[in-house]
């Protein structure tokens, strides 16, 4: 870190950089397996120089407090606006995007986030801090609520303490955990915004300033014990006021504070780093195959697709229908076959597609969609491997078969010119290999 400063690695999504700084390289090596484990990156040493491949995330990846990674995606930030609004993903997010395209800024998810928290601090400024009726007992000499004559009298007078009285008061207070995770956000911000943006905005830092003085009678709460609370008021429909006007900054509080990945924020002295702020592509990917194709799928009768990934799943294994030897003993096993989509022709399963988030083919995936096949007892697996900057349409390839079950493969384009219609081809070559797999007789 450099005058307070963070240094950044630059990377696009899976690809590799040369490490040559001797501090980066120590602070990486020194890093524990859950970077890995979670698929953030990986680090490889080649003919004595240290190389960092990025994984399946974009957007920020804080590393220490002097190091942030930033990996870029493969498609522009128009397409990839375009992948995550067919993806159904969040809506928010989506509209972050799309102000910093329209803007021609080149900001990372974090600044996005920044930017966007400041633009809503108008709300805040205007309605304060949220206050709530909150009830508390009390003892003192002089009565503020309904007095507790039970209490008094088995409490305070065996202590001889007949001037006093215990009450219960019912105070309208900022004391509460919405509140909580907005100063911490702003508290967080203003300790961050100044070291990881390019070009620190003093109007920017003012107002964020100006906007933690508020919350100056809060009781801060530095450990996040609010976080749960926060995720469990977003989930609910509150259309009142003035939850309904602060719902988008409380949405970003918890896209800030809630990010995907590692929380390197345990310091004994309570010097808060970020957590990473990131798209995960695997599940982009995921998401656009499933939320098109089921889209299509009902165009053509008796056509269904599945997300049996979380639905419409199936035990990997199952009993077998012979008795096994008497020293073999039975070992029912619950767990479940996941492939990320099943195509079924009238209810019944017939192709199974296994999305796959990475450059090459892996005789592994295979292996993985031949098992969900048997499982489902469909025919057919189609592995759909995603694809950059070729300039060429879907292409499909048929690898061969696994004993009955035949094994395709198809690119997708995901920086296509028109990708619904790459989605069209897609659904029409599957319903074509179901319905020709479909008439033919059973290989002996």
């Amino acid at each position: 870190m450099v005058d307070g400063r963070a240094n950044f690695l630059d990377v696009v999504e899976r690809g590799e950089v040369l490490v040559e700084s001797d501090e980066h390289i120590r602070i990486l090596m020194a890093l524990g397996s859950e970077f890995e484990e979670r698929q953030f990156f990986t680090i490889r040493v080649k003919r004595g120089k240290y190389f960092l491949t990025a994984g399946k995330y974009v957007g920020v990846i804080p590393i220490s407090r002097g190091l942030i990674l930033r990996v870029a995606p493969k498609v522009s930030t128009s397409q990839l606006i375009h992948i995550l609004r067919l993806a159904k993903e969040s809506p928010l997010l989506i509209n972050l995007l799309e102000r910093s395209y329209a803007q021609g800024d080149d900001l990372s998810l974090l600044d996005l986030l920044i930017h966007a928290l400041h633009r809503e601090l108008g709300v805040l400024f205007q309605l304060g801090p949220i206050r709530e009726y909150r009830s508390r007992t009390d003892t003192s000499e002089s009565v503020r609520g309904r007095p507790l004559f039970e209490q008094t009298i088995s409490k305070l007078w065996p202590k001889a303490s007949f001037d006093r009285v215990t009450f219960d008061v019912h105070e309208f207070t900022p004391q509460n955990y919405l509140n909580q995770a907005l100063e911490y956000t702003i508290w967080l911000v203003r300790r961050t915004y100044p070291s990881i943006a390019p070009n620190p905005s003093p109007h920017i830092m003012r107002d964020f300033a100006d906007a933690h003085q508020m919350f100056t009678p809060v009781a801060p709460d530095r450990r996040r014990a609010f976080l749960p609370a926060l995720r469990s008021h977003l989930r609910e429909q509150i259309t009142f006021e003035p939850f309904a006007s602060l719902r988008p900054l409380l949405t970003l509080c918890r896209m800030i504070l809630d990010g995907i990945g590692v929380d390197l924020e345990s310091d004994p002295t309570d010097v808060v780093n970020l957590v990473p702020m990131v798209v995960n592509m695997e599940e982009v990917f995921q998401n656009l195959l499933f939320q098109t194709l089921s889209d299509r799928a009902p165009s053509f009768a008796g056509l269904q697709c599945w997300d049996t990934a979380n639905q419409h799943q199936r035990p990997l294994l199952k009993p077998g229908t012979k008795v096994p030897p008497a020293m073999f003993l039975p070992k029912p096993s619950s767990q479940p076959a996941k492939p990320d989509l099943t195509f079924a022709l009238n209810s019944i399963p017939a192709l199974i597609g296994d999305a796959k988030y990475k450059s090459g083919q892996d005789i592994h995936d295979v292996y993985q969609a031949v098992s969900h096949a048997g499982a489902y007892g469909a025919r057919d697996v189609l592995l759909i491997y995603p694809s950059t900057g070729v300039s060429e349409p879907i292409k499909f390839a048929s690898l061969g078969r696994v004993g009955e079950i035949g094994v395709f493969t198809c690119s997708f384009p995901l920086d296509a010119d028109d990708l619904g219609k790459e989605a069209d081809t897609l659904v029409l070559a599957i319903l074509e290999l179901i319905e020709q797999r479909t008439a033919m007789p059973t290989v002996q």
